[in-house]
């Protein structure tokens, strides 16, 4: 009996046996406390235990949480699906630094040297929409605390035209969300004093009739480049 009672609890550990994070970044954290044991259960295959935790940036911390491996969700549904049905549940501000690091484009990226080339001939060329900060939250209402119900989109309209609106996620188009504009002035520290001083320039160009869209951040003398919310950080 006591045989089959230490395999059974065996089995059960097995069961829900957590995997660990990717190493990419492309982290969600959720508030355990807002959950139950049935979404638990639903989502145990994503809820992962993450070796090298990331510090909060603000001050509404969540403490009790659980990791959200975003490649596991990206294998099973729709990225962008799973982060609408499950936005109340999220720490915005533990989740900042890992939305910022999944599009970050880092200066070691090969041929980073030539993206940025690229980019500022763009703008050159005005192929961009511009900016800043401040102008940016004014855009959308509720934009400190807007989640994942509508993104920023690039698209090209009827006459070729690349235009940028305001709707829900579309796999066809270029989508940024608002959560991850807001890691990015996390992650560079704005303070309100800085909002004007702070320029977006979302930046496209047309290869093969695919828009190909980028976002420059600059601030301070420094230059960010990010990349949109598309594969493989489809959504976040």
């Amino acid at each position: 009996m006591k045989t089959i009672i230490a395999l059974l609890l065996f089995a059960c550990s097995a069961t829900f046996a957590q995997s660990t994070c990717n190493n990419l970044g492309r982290i969600i954290v959720i508030d355990y406390d807002r959950t139950n044991s049935n979404w638990r259960n639903q989502n145990n295959d994503f809820i992962c235990t993450n070796s090298n935790p990331e510090a909060c940036y603000g001050s509404n911390c969540c403490s009790n949480i659980l990791y959200i491996d975003m490649e596991s969700v990206n294998q099973n549904q729709r990225v962008y699906e799973w982060l609408n049905r499950n936005q109340d549940l999220i720490c915005f501000e533990n989740s900042y630094p890992y939305i910022e690091k999944c599009h970050y484009v880092s200066p070691n990226t090969n041929n980073y040297s030539d993206l940025l080339n690229s980019l500022n001939n763009e703008i050159i060329k005005k192929n961009f929409f511009g900016y800043t900060y401040d102008e940016l939250r004014n855009l959308i209402s509720d934009f400190d605390t807007y989640k994942y119900d509508r993104y920023i989109v690039l698209k090209q309209n009827i006459n070729k035209e690349v235009e940028l609106t305001f709707e829900q996620y579309s796999e066809n188009n270029s989508n940024f969300s608002v959560p991850f504009i807001r890691s990015v002035a996390k992650k560079i520290n704005l303070t309100s004093n800085d909002y004007r001083n702070c320029f977006f320039k979302f930046i496209y160009f047309v290869t093969s009739g695919k828009t190909e869209t980028y976002l420059m951040v600059t601030f301070d003398g420094k230059e960010y480049i990010y990349d949109f919310s598309g594969e493989p950080s489809t959504g976040i």
